[in-house]
């Protein structure tokens, strides 16, 4: 059967503040700081629905957790989007799927300057000591992780610029820097991939790989030596932007005539080792990457669909499940840059996570769907024999799973994976926590209220 969505994508308009919560099962007595999740809270201004999900309005979670006992907190960003769309009652920026009804005489102007929105509503990133909320737009918004009291903008202190960034920041534990691209559209467009220290502000340009028409890109993969970019048949017209009046979304065209390009640049030099075509796919999140002698082998969840970016209307989600991605390997050899691809689980999968201390890890974590549900399924995939533990359960839709390590593991996968699951006939969430190593229950939370269907999360250990 297929569950109730539109708890998924419904409002939660009660903002909660270190509320208790009642445990079913024992929490790990190690088990101790915060899971912050990110995702939308609200689904309509002035009594207007939001159209995406991409466009909802940004909520913090915050789940407290020490001494076998759980608090949860909620609030609203107050982003510039947020409390001018709660002031107005409508949209004042440029959304992803959405466009502010302007004035004409703003409307003109509007054309040539977009007003790109800071709903930093997908992601968590720890900069220079200071928790942000990130999203697709390179405006980024601190906040306070113990009361997620909105903080004001995060500004880098560096020259580095571009219209559109990923959400997926990546961290290289040998060099403890971080890595993410900025995309910089432009008659000729570029990726900018850049890096700096955690405990810094300011970012190093480490290539700067110039393209005719970039393509969406919401994440990259990253092995020891390489970061490795993935260039979509979806790609970005700057007319459209400035001159049709057309949404960010409407300006991304589907070219499958330009096939999907794997590009690989050194992380020591900056040099683009490889730029190799391959079969035009579409993807979201990489699952893992590493190298292999002379070969990258980069795992992915993909969609054939180069427009599924449409599949996320918030109307279409409310009644269909949105097909998860098919797990994919690219064998990319450096030295003759010949790409070869295969499908090693029948599991389709979204959100993977891995055990971050590991540069090569065996198991990945991630959601799945039943034949008659959807996202009603968390997975541990077995990277070496394709085979997947499961945990399920009917009417549920889960979220990213995160996973937290033992202080004292001596595996991969000694700790706990943290999910937030929505129980639909309930109207309320729960925080799920299994054991990562048989990946069985053993504990949950129950939530007061139902927890919209968000994006990413972090755990922010006890000092």
């Amino acid at each position: 059967m297929m569950n109730k969505p539109n708890l998924a994508f419904t409002t939660q308009p009660i903002e909660y503040t270190d509320e208790k919560l009642e445990i079913e099962g024992q929490l790990p007595v190690w088990l101790s700081g915060t899971l912050i999740r990110n995702g939308p809270g609200q689904f309509e201004i002035g009594g207007k629905p939001i159209k995406h999900w991409f466009d909802g309005l940004a909520m913090l979670h915050r789940f407290q957790i020490s001494g076998g006992s759980v608090t949860y907190t909620n609030k609203m960003l107050q982003s510039d989007c947020y409390l001018e769309a709660k002031q107005h009652q409508r949209f004042n920026h440029d959304m992803f799927a959405e466009k502010p009804n302007y004035p004409w005489w703003q409307r003109l102007y509007r054309q040539c300057v977009p007003k790109f929105t800071d709903n930093t509503n997908v992601n968590i990133g720890l900069v220079d000591g200071q928790t942000i909320a990130l999203t697709e737009t390179p405006r980024y918004i601190a906040f306070d992780s113990d009361t997620l009291e909105t903080q004001g903008q995060f500004a880098f202190q560096d020259a580095v610029s571009g219209q559109v960034t990923t959400a997926h920041p990546l961290y290289d534990l040998k060099q403890k820097m971080i890595y993410n691209v900025h995309i910089q559209y432009g008659p000729t467009s570029h990726y900018i991939i850049h890096r700096m220290p955690i405990n810094s502000c300011t970012r190093e340009v480490v290539a700067k790989i110039p393209t005719k028409q970039a393509s969406y890109m919401h994440a990259f993969s990253m092995t020891n030596n390489y970061v490795i970019l993935f260039e979509l048949p979806l790609r970005f017209s700057l007319t459209a932007l400035f001159f049709s009046g057309k949404t960010f979304l409407d300006c991304f065209h589907s070219q499958e005539k330009l096939g999907s390009q794997i590009i690989v640049v050194d992380k020591r030099n900056g040099e683009l080792v490889c730029r190799t075509e391959v079969s035009p796919f579409f993807v979201f999140h990489p699952m893992t990457a590493y190298e292999d002698k002379n070969k990258l082998l980069i795992d992915l969840p993909i969609v054939e669909e180069p427009d599924f970016l449409k599949q996320l209307y918030l109307d279409r989600l409310r009644k269909e499940a949105v097909p998860l991605g098919t797990v994919t390997r690219f064998e990319l050899d450096l030295k003759t840059k010949d790409c070869r691809s295969y499908f090693w689980t029948s599991h389709a999968l979204e959100f993977p996570r891995t055990n971050t201390r590991v540069s090569d890890p065996r198991w990945c974590y991630a959601v799945g769907q039943s034949e008659e549900q959807r996202m009603n399924q968390l997975l541990k995939l077995d990277r070496r024999t394709g085979e997947a533990a499961i945990w399920q359960g009917d009417d549920l839709s889960v979220g990213e799973p995160v996973f937290v390590a033992s202080p004292d593991a001596k595996e991969e996968d000694h700790g706990v994976i943290c999910s937030v699951v929505l129980e639909h006939q309930q109207s309320r969430s729960f925080l799920l926590i299994l054991d990562a190593t048989s990946f069985s229950e053993i504990a949950r939370a129950n939530l007061p209220c139902h927890i919209p269907l968000g994006f990413h999360g972090a755990f922010l250990a006890a000092n």
